[in-house]
Order: C-alpha cells, then structure tokens, then sequence
C-alpha cells in the first residue's frame, strides 16, 4: 500500500514538475534559514549548560544609587569571600576572579594570552574537564597554572605538560592542570591561561578595603537554599562594614545570565539577548511560513489538475477523513524531501554564516537532540504546509468533479489573495526594518565623537617601558611614523573607572554623583584630539599639576557656580584640586549615549598603564608595525607586541547592532526570494489558466500591454493593500527597536515611499515576466491548444 501511495505521488510530482520543484525549493530554503536560525537560538538558549551545578551558582551584583540614578556592578570588595564563607552556611564556595591578558613566554615564542585570576574552587565549580593534572590542587599555591588545551599544543605540541613551566608576565609558573577549551556558548569560553587569586590579591593588597570594588565574585549555593532568603540576608552586609553606604548586594542566577541579565538595582528590566533570541525565533517562524504560503497557494491554484482524481477517490468509497491524510501525507513527503534538500543546504551555508557572526554553529547528525530537530521540522513544516490544501481539495463534489466542472474556487481564490497580500506585508516589514537597522548604525558610527579614533594604536606597558618611558617616547617620535604619545589608564571608549564621594563648594547636601575618571599625561589629550573648552592641559612635569584636574562639561554643569576654571574639587578628606582645564564634552564609552556622563582626568602618569600613539599616516602599516614593534623589543624584549586600533575598538561597540542588521539582510532577503519564487508559481500558473482568453482577447485587437495590466492588475492592487497593512505595523516595531538608542534617528516618510516602490519592483518584476510571455503568444496557438 505504501509503495503504491509513493507511486501516485511520485506520477503527481512528475505531472506537475515546475510547479513541484516551486514548491520544494521554497520549502528547502525556508526549512534551511530556519534551521540555521535555530541553531543560534540552541547556542543563546543553552549557553552556560556545560556547568553542572548551573541553577546553584550566583554572581555577585553591587546596587549603588547616585541621586536618581541608580547602577549595578559584577564586582565586590576582595572581602566578600570571607564574609560569606563565615557568615553565611547557605553558600558552599565563594570563587573570586579577575580577566587579565597575560604575557607567556617559553623560548622564543611570546604572545600575549587571554588569562584570569580565581580562587582554587574555580575548576571543580564551573565544572572544567581536567584532562592532565588535578583541578583541586591547580591554584592552590602562588606559583601554579591551569591552562587550556589549545595552549598546551601551541606552546609544547602536546598536553602532557604536567610540571613544566611557563613564564607568565615574566614569572616562572608550573603547569598543574591542563583543560579542554571550554564550549563557545559558556561563560569564559576565551580564558585560556588560569593563575591563583592570591598573586593578583598580593600585587593589590592596597584596594582591601570594603569602599573599593576590585573583583568579581561567583557563589555556590548548597542544594535546597532559597536565593531569595540568601538575599535579604545579603543586603545588609554592605552596611555592616560602611555603615554610611546605600550600597545593596546580591546575587544573580548564572543561568539567566546571558539572555535576561539587564539589570536596574536588584530588579531585572525588559531586553538583553533574550530580546533578540525572541526576534530571531519569530524571524524563523515567519520564514517558515511564508514557505508554506507557497505551497497552499500552489496547491489550491492546481486543484483543477486533481479535481477528477479526487472525485474518483470519493466515488470509489474514499472518506473525506481519508483523503485528508493522503493528501496530508503527500505534503509530508514533499516535506522531507525539502528537508533533505534543506540540510544539503545548511551544510554549505554554515561555514559562511560562522564566519559572519564569529560562531561555531554545526549540525550534530549524530546527536539525538539534533535529528529530533531536523525530523520535528521537517513535520511541522509538511503539517502547516498541507492542512489547508488538504481540506480544501478534499470538499470537492465527486459528481461535479467527474463531469469536468471546476470547483469553487471563490473561497480559495479569497485566501490565496489573502495570503498573497500577507507574504508580502511581511517583506515590505522586513525591508522597512532592514531600512531602519542600517541607518541606525551608520548614525551612530559617524557621529562626531568629539576626538578623533583613526590612526590611534595603544598597547599595555610592561613596567620596564613605564620606567623608561621618557626615552621610549622619544625613540618612538624618532621613527617618524608617530605624531604624538602618551599615557593614560583607559582609552575613551573603556573608561570604566568611577566612584562616587566627589565634594565642592554649594554642593547639595543630598546630591551624590557618580563620576567616571582617567589617569594621564600631559599629551593624551591631544594624542586623541579632544578639545578644551577652557583652561589648559597638565605641565610635562607631573609634580607642578599633581593636584590639578581637568573635568568634563558635563561634569562643569553639574557643578554649577564652582564648574570653572580654578574651581575645587575634594573627596574623602583628600587635599582639595583645582581645575586647570574643561574640556568639551565628547563621546565615551557608550556610543549611543546622547549626552556624556561627568569626567574628572587625573594627572597621575605613573598610574596609568597604557601607551597610546597616534601614527601620522596607515600607508604603510606594515612597515610602521614592524619599526614600532622593534622600538618596543629594544625596551622590554620579554613583552609581547599586542597592539590594538581604538577604530577597531570602536566597531566591536557595533557588535550586536551589526549582527541584528546582519541576520536581517540575510534572512529577510531569503524571505523575500521565497515569497517571489511563490508569486512566480502562481503567476505562471493564473497565465497558463487563462491561455485561451488571452488568445481570444488578442485576436480581437489586444496588445501585448494590455494584456500584462490585465494579468498583472491583481497582483499590484495586493501588493499596494499589503503596503497599507505593512506600514503601520512596520513603524510601530521599529519605533520601539529605536527606543534602545538615546542617540536615534527618525522613521522618515521616505523610507515607506522607497519601500513601497521596492516591493512593486520586486512583484512586477516577478509576475511581469510571465505576464509579457503570456502576452506574446501566438493567439492562433493559443486557442488550439485547448
């Protein structure tokens, strides 16, 4: 029985193969797009599941309010190890940690790594697979390292490295642990070289105190603690050791970290990447859709070519009951025979959409989960694809359907035109927000920044470079490749230093501010470009200006009457600073940010950190890089060279933004190509309906115009009625995309004009085809053949 089903569907298929193969590439395509969709979203949806312990483990999270303002920060006093460990036996471990790119060196290679500071429970917490060594013992003592697999091989081309050593910012360190590299979807899957916290804590020993946030912490919870109780208990630690503070702490699930982490004070605020996850799942649906879209329409269209065979079904004792779920099996097998055209597909488009989106996104075929996945797809695609044609192609009279008569196709024919128009309210939405999401990004990539980015190269300074800085600064003029350097702690776009606790004169007694801060020298600002508004820059001898600040408009404005030049500034019983300098206001950090947040420069370049040079020119990069990085190695040879460009910098703050654009050309366009390939079938098809009318009509003296309008009328009146439908809609899903951004651009009338004649292009140019070869047939022709 089944072998004689897959005959008639096969002599179907082959009846009909244009329309057919219309219809499982429309499918494959759509299937394909949504497979790789939800590939991202299983990447986003199961990020962190590679730790055990996953629904026990908590971040450390710091509430500070600033007058109205109020901020949350993932870093803690190094304290808050003790406090919980000892006070609180709902937690079973406390693990502190710090990022930290690390310079590692063994024989000639050098290169600078990305490494981290933890506590020794960090292993066994995160549940790393320890592959050579002893997760417990790692990162007990001061001179042990934990490093990764890939690191391993680098170095030594082998992980059985257990008790060799690495020297490790130029200290000597024994390997006890090697691990595999953790999975990209987990939450230090970059950290690649592990040190012991006591080494970061000794070389900071200064910053223990319970007014300074230095490090990030993660808390292990016993099994059965209630987090909620953990937290009221928590809140009043901050208090316990300042009692002067409005700090709050608690903690956060690590496992709604990474989709649901927007955080204001303790509460969790709309957004985060859950946002986006959604977006994109409603993308695939969408697309999914617009595929079945194809398939009822061809389907329905054709109901003429099976009328009779269904009439016969009926007339030989086939229920309606049976004939759905033949027809329903048909659409199935259809189905999968797009699925298997489909995975072809993602095979070949993975690799290219990895490369755009930075991930490692693949097909497991031998991961249960993965072909549960392929098979339920390929099932619900084939059951929304088929159930309407199914039901309606199984209505049909049997009587009238052997005598020749056509069915009724008036409710069919509604619903096409429906789903018609609803196809391509879809794409006009879509390229409406493809519009949007672009401009957007261009708005804010070239906004004036207030300095200048291109042509800035910065890097770490290693202490030897610190402590002969002078002449490395001269040597590095001397190269003529440099126009100016400095030193400073951060780059404009990660200043991430800040405090609260700033004091001047007709200060309100309530007005607390956070204010951010830089540490300099004498030429950062003019190695950026970023201009004074008053006063002057620090003297080249830190000494004259070591009680000397240059503040930020944003930051005069709020101080009012003192906000000038020769004002004064104290924090903290400190002596009091006077501003030398204001500078205008300029972009820092983020760069959607209408207005900047207040900035105090520090005039401290032994505290800084960082070199940053402005080149004169990127035409010969090459051979600048290569003159700079000897400059360097003649100062500290044991240092890498790990150079970044803040232009570089400066478009990874694009990242999500341009991933939400990326996904949407891509996927949008595939969906407009599948709505096309649809209207394509079904042009064809209404053309071939209508071949004797349209021979009738010319023999009468019709032109080959007048027959395109006649074949094309319809179709753009459906197109104009989904542009009305699309707009509205389309306005008000990008207006609240947009409210993201304090520094937004306006949905002008424009872009629904330009979309408008975009999507009458793309049906014109699709129905138009097949309209003017229907139009050019010879009528003689034409008539005879039926």
């Amino acid at each position: 029985m089944f072998k004689r089903f897959l005959i008639t569907t096969w002599r179907n298929f082959n009846k009909n193969r244009a329309f057919s193969l219309l219809n499982v590439i429309g499918l494959a395509i759509g299937i394909a797009c949504a497979g790789i969709i939800l590939l991202w979203v299983e990447f986003y949806t199961t990020f962190n599941h590679s730790v055990k312990d996953l629904d026990r483990i908590y971040q450390m999270k710091d509430v500070q309010v600033y007058g109205k303002a109020t901020y949350t920060f993932p870093v803690t006093p190094f304290g808050i190890r003790e406090e919980l460990q000892q006070n609180f036996p709902e937690v079973e471990s406390v693990v502190r940690y710090t990022d930290a790119s690390v310079n590692v060196t063994l024989g000639d290679l050098n290169f600078a790594e990305a490494g981290a500071y933890a506590d020794p429970e960090f292993l066994k917490m995160f549940s790393y697979n320890v592959i050579r060594g002893s997760a417990e013992g790692a990162l007990n003592g001061p001179d042990g390292v934990a490093i990764a697999s890939s690191v391993a091989s680098a170095y030594f081309g082998s992980v059985d490295v257990i008790g060799k050593t690495l020297q490790i910012d130029k200290q000597p360190y024994q390997i006890k642990a090697v691990f595999n590299d953790p999975p990209d979807n987990m939450q230090f899957a970059d950290i690649e070289v592990l040190l012991p916290y006591s080494v970061y804590y000794n070389a900071h020993k200064d910053w223990d105190n319970w007014g300074t946030n230095t490090t990030g912490a993660w808390v292990l919870l016993k099994p059965g603690m209630n987090v909620d109780q953990v937290n009221r208990k928590m809140a009043g630690v901050a208090k316990k050791h300042m009692p002067e503070t409005s700090d709050t702490y608690f903690i956060y699930p690590m496992e709604r970290l990474a989709l649901h982490g927007n955080l204001n004070g303790t509460r969790e605020m709309p957004g985060g990447q859950i946002k986006t996850v959604r977006m994109f799942t409603l993308i695939a649906f969408i697309i999914l859709l617009i595929a079945c879209i194809n398939f009822m329409n061809l389907s329905t269209a054709r109901s003429e070519k099976r009328a009779r065979e269904i009439g016969l079904r009926k007339v030989m004792g086939s229920s309606r009951a049976n004939l759905v779920a033949r027809l329903l099996s048909e659409a199935i097998l259809m189905s999968f025979a797009a699925l298997f055209l489909a995975v072809l597909l993602m095979v070949l488009a993975l690799p290219l959409f990895n490369g755009l989106i930075g991930l490692h996104l693949g097909l497991n075929f031998l991961s249960p989960k993965h072909i549960v996945f392929l098979v339920s797809l390929g099932l619900f695609t084939g059951v929304m694809a088929g159930l309407y044609p199914a039901f309606y192609l199984s209505s049909f009279n049997p009587i009238a359907a052997l005598k020749g008569n056509s069915p009724k196709a008036g409710g069919a024919g509604f619903i096409r035109k429906l789903l018609v128009v609803l196809q391509f309210s879809i794409s006009a939405i879509i390229i409406i927000a493809i519009f949007v999401i672009y401009h957007q990004i261009q708005h804010m990539r070239n906004r004036d920044l207030g300095y200048s980015k291109d042509n800035i190269l910065y890097l770490t300074a290693s202490d030897k470079m610190m402590e002969s800085f002078p002449s490395l600064k001269q040597s590095l003029l001397s190269t003529g490749k440099v126009s100016t350097v400095s030193l400073g702690s951060s780059n404009p776009l990660e200043i991430y230093n800040n405090g609260g606790g700033f004091q001047w004169n007709g200060k309100e007694e309530n007005q607390e501010v956070l204010i951010s801060f830089v540490r300099t020298d004498n030429q950062y600002l003019n190695t950026f470009g970023i201009a004074l508004e008053a006063g002057r820059q620090f003297n080249k001898e830190p000494a004259v200006d070591s009680n000397s600040v240059i503040i930020n408009e944003a930051l005069a404005k709020i101080m009012g009457k003192e906000g000038h030049v020769g004002g004064k500034l104290y924090r903290n019983g400190d002596s009091p600073r006077t501003i030398i300098g204001i500078t205008k206001n300029f972009v820092f950090n983020n760069v959607s940010e209408m207005m900047p947040k207040p900035l105090i420069f520090f005039n401290y370049p032994s505290l800084t950190g960082s070199i940053f040079l402005r080149l004169k020119d990127s035409r010969d990069l090459s051979g600048t890089l290569a003159a700079l990085k000897s400059v360097f190695a003649k100062v500290d040879a044991a240092q890498a060279f790990d150079y970044h460009f803040l232009d570089k910098t400066f478009e990874t703050k694009f990242k999500r933004q341009r991933f939400t654009g990326t996904l949407a050309i891509i996927f949008g366009g595939l969906a407009i190509i599948i709505s096309c390939l649809g209207l394509f079938g079904l042009s064809a098809f209404m053309a071939e309906q209508r071949t004797r009318e349209i021979g009738i009509r010319k023999v009468l003296g019709a032109s080959v115009n007048s027959v395109v309008r006649m074949l094309t009328r319809n179709f753009v009146m459906m197109v104009l009625l989904s542009c009305v439908i699309a707009f509205p809609v389309a306005y008000y899903l990008m207006s609240r995309w947009l409210m993201d951004f304090d520094y937004r651009i306006s949905i002008h009338w424009y872009v629904f004009a330009v979309t408008a004649i975009a999507v009458l292009v793309i049906a014109f140019a699709t129905v138009g085809y097949q309209a003017i070869k229907a139009g050019r047939l010879n009528p003689v022709k034409a008539i005879r053949s039926e």
